[in-house]
């Protein structure tokens, strides 16, 4: 477990079941974000059927669901080969929020 200030808030690094986990308090103790590695089979099947669809010679590597404000997001790294790496972040409701390549 480790913990550091970011900002005006605490957070809070762990792992549970080798799933990569993160949560920042407030001053105040209050959850104000939350940071969660999944497997793949907790990403919503509707994401999954996007992913799948628009991005069929990708695999997933990894996937993180983010809790902010009431907001669920989730973050998928996928890779084609050695080289070719692309995240997107996704609404709940499966709208692309942000893609980068790297």
């Amino acid at each position: 477990m480790e913990w550091e200030r970011s900002g005006t808030d605490y957070k809070v690094e762990f792992e549970v079941n080798g799933l990569e986990r993160e949560i920042w308090f407030n001053k105040e103790g209050d959850t104000v974000r939350t940071e969660l590695e999944i497997v793949r089979t907790e990403l919503p099947t509707e994401l999954a059927q996007f992913i799948k669809r628009d991005y069929p010679d990708y695999s997933i590597d990894e996937v993180k669901s983010t809790f902010r404000d009431g907001v669920t997001t989730y973050e998928v790294e996928l890779e084609k080969g050695w080289f070719d790496e692309v995240v997107i972040r996704y609404s709940a409701a499966g709208k692309v929020l942000s893609i980068s390549k790297d």
